[in-house]
């Protein structure tokens, strides 16, 4: 008897050996696999950093280095084709559909790094247009970096056109940084030009690129250079350390032309995605827009237009610890409230650069602002208002406040 309990004392004292020896094997095994697997991650080679050049095909999911935490936002799984490939429809007689034109350059090796996407965006309520907005602005943009080889004529430049359904699909994709940004483009922006004015910002937040109006037409003189590369010498506003300085680390971080005012241009932008003068324009807009006592009285230009703009690119500046604009330009008009910028490379949060060039007084020399003539019987074949109309528009007695609010009620 007392051997037999000895027997059955050792064999569970071996049991629990075994089943301790066991545990540890799979944990080392769980271990194993997961550093594998971080390995696996840190040299995935079919990512793509948005930060140096790429297309729309897969995304980086890292925060750039040196970047605050705060600014950044993991990229969409989904690339703009997406959100642009809508159902299909023909055109009446006398428009003309306008298509993406998609270029996979992941792996080219026909260009250097550059920081902005070579993306281009442009909007319009439908697909369908005249001829002249085809041959004066989307045709120029379509083919912009156009070159011959071997006889055949391509572009590097990918080109997406965003309808109504495009652009509200975007609008209604998961934005953390942004929570009120829905409700907000949905009861409280009751014109297109106060959502395309918004989408213009958060298109570029998302996915970098160029964006131009689809009434603006590129210039000969605009290179793709000169939008993805700082000019020779370039002035720089702070001795602030610049992340991205030269065609090795990947150039230009946004450009801009400088308007007839003196502002930074709101028909013409470029930027790299996630750029924090992006994101602070985009949230001064909603801001200003959730704080409006009417909604039916909410003007583009001072709320979504370039005045928007140039209040982002102050609290840009201003969170870089840059006091504001040089005051020198009195050879052209400004406002007050917005200084005039100049030709230089601006500084702001985190090191993030802006880039300006141009001279208000001929600020056609790279976009044509206005390439289309008599924009206003156009918009009306089209079925489109023109901003000026729609800014005389009655008020609707809502607060954007109260709109919200009114919005949840019928979800009860």
């Amino acid at each position: 008897m007392q051997q037999t309990v000895t027997h059955m004392l050792r064999t569970g004292a071996d049991e629990t050996k075994r089943q301790r020896k066991c545990s540890s094997t799979l944990f080392g095994v769980l271990l194993l696999l997961v550093c594998v697997q971080l390995l696996i991650l840190g040299k995935d080679s079919s990512t793509v950093d948005l930060r140096r050049g790429s297309t729309v095909a897969k995304y980086d999911r890292r925060p750039p280095q040196g970047r605050s935490p705060s600014l950044v936002r993991y990229l969409p799984s989904k690339d703009p084709s997406d959100f642009t490939h809508q159902p299909y429809y023909a055109c009446s007689e006398g428009f003309v559909r306008i298509e993406d034109s998609v270029v996979n350059t992941t792996n080219s090796t026909n260009h250097h790094p550059s920081n902005i996407p070579r993306i281009i965006h442009q909007t319009s309520k439908s697909r369908c247009m005249t001829g002249d907005f085809v041959n004066k602005s989307t045709y120029s943009w379509r083919t912009f970096g156009l070159r011959e080889k071997d006889s055949t004529d391509t572009t590097d430049w990918s080109y997406y056109f965003w309808d109504d359904a495009a652009v509200m699909q975007l609008f209604r994709s998961h934005y953390p940084e942004f929570p009120n940004l829905q409700g907000i483009v949905e009861h409280c922006l009751p014109t297109g030009t106060l959502r395309a004015d918004l989408w213009r910002y958060l298109v570029l937040y998302t996915y970098g690129g160029v964006y131009s109006d689809v009434d603006s037409s590129a210039r000969p003189l605009l290179h793709p250079n000169t939008i993805l590369y700082p000019p020779p010498n370039q002035t720089r506003t702070s001795n602030h350390t610049f992340h991205t300085n030269s065609l090795e680390y990947g150039g230009n971080e946004a450009f801009f032309i400088i308007e007839t005012f003196g502002l930074l241009s709101q028909y013409f932008l470029a930027s790299a995605p996630r750029h924090p003068l992006l994101y602070y324009t985009i949230q001064q807009i909603l801001y200003k827009v959730y704080e409006q006592k009417d909604t039916g009285k909410i003007s583009a230009p001072g709320f979504s237009g370039p005045h928007a703009l140039a209040r982002g690119f102050q609290r840009f500046l201003k969170e870089g610890g840059y006091s504001g604009y040089e005051a020198n330009c009195d050879s052209y008009q400004s406002y007050e409230e917005e200084p005039c910028v100049l030709n230089k490379t601006y500084v702001g949060v985190d090191g993030w650069t802006v880039t300006v060039v141009g001279d208000p007084l001929n600020a056609d020399t790279l976009v044509e602002r206005d390439a289309v003539a008599k924009k206003l019987d156009l918009y009306s074949k089209m079925n489109m208002t023109h901003f000026d109309v729609e800014r005389n528009g009655k008020g609707t007695g809502y607060s954007c406040m109260n709109a919200l609010r009114q919005s949840t009620l019928k979800n009860v």
